[in-house]
């Protein structure tokens, strides 16, 4: 009866052993802003004096990788391990314990930035920066990613979202009509009067057609020659977009077309 419960101890052991030697140590981290991310954000806010500050994101890293082991071959899986962190402007900068300046956003939500960080400490400049999808497939290609499969693919796209356009971006594909009203609504109670977004959204909703309606579906990857294609809709400010976007072998995105099926104005 003892070997019966101590083998999947043993067992649990001997698995964690492989992980942690096929996880490369993480020799970087999300402690300060590197010097040249730090000029790029101040260039961007027209402000050289705001404090940064720098939030790691764990779940980030455990979904790339995920992302990783769904796409390799054997197992254990070599990974790389990238630390994720999100960057923003600290409302105060004290220094020597004394408030030197603040920053405040007025009339916009303040402003995050996405950057990823490799052990060797080579960073990855995303969501919040000038050219996310230059700094995504710099990202998978540090990590030799290999895509064989629509699922994968569709894994690799979703991913994509996050890292381009953060949560935001990720959360405004919509699947069915529910998940539509549900963003729509969202938006404006967000950016109208309550007695105005009643009055717009109604007019918006009696605008979408049925056909529009049934149209809506999850994202599909379908394999094209040497190349993976994934199709989405996405809500964004009263339109109905979709969205076709390519992923090559090696992991690589492109924005492949962009269609709005309904489009409203407010006035």
């Amino acid at each position: 009866m003892k070997l019966m419960f101590l083998a999947p101890l043993l067992f649990a052991l001997y698995l964690q052993a492989g992980l942690s030697q096929a996880v490369e140590n993480a020799g970087a981290s999300c402690i300060i802003v590197p010097k040249d991310v730090e000029a790029l954000i101040h260039d961007d806010l027209h402000a050289q004096n705001a404090s940064l500050q720098v939030t790691p994101l764990p779940a980030l890293r455990q979904a790339f990788t995920a992302l990783q082991v769904s796409a390799s071959s054997v197992y254990p899986a070599a990974v790389r391990q990238i630390e994720f962190c999100e960057i923003t402007v600290s409302m105060f900068d004290v220094r020597d314990g004394h408030v030197a300046g603040t920053t405040l956003f007025v009339d916009r939500d303040p402003p995050k930035w996405l950057m990823g960080i490799a052990p060797d400490g080579r960073t990855f400049l995303l969501a919040g920066f000038s050219d996310p999808e230059k700094g995504f497939n710099e990202l998978i290609g540090a990590v030799g990613l290999q895509v064989k499969s629509p699922d994968l693919a569709s894994d690799v796209a979703d991913f994509y979202l996050r890292m381009t356009g953060g949560e935001d971006l990720r959360e405004s594909v919509v699947v069915d009509e529910m998940q539509l009203q549900s963003a729509a609504l969202m938006d404006f109670r967000n950016r109208y009067s309550l007695a105005q977004a009643r009055t717009l959204y109604a007019r918006w909703w009696a605008g979408i057609s049925p056909a529009l309606k049934k149209a809506l579906h999850r994202p599909k990857t379908t394999a094209e020659n040497s190349e993976f294609e994934t199709q989405f809709f996405r809500y964004q400010y009263g339109q109905v977009l979709e969205e076709t976007i390519a992923i090559s072998r090696d992991g690589a995105v492109m924005p492949r077309a962009t269609r709005a099926l309904y489009t409203f104005s407010a006035r």
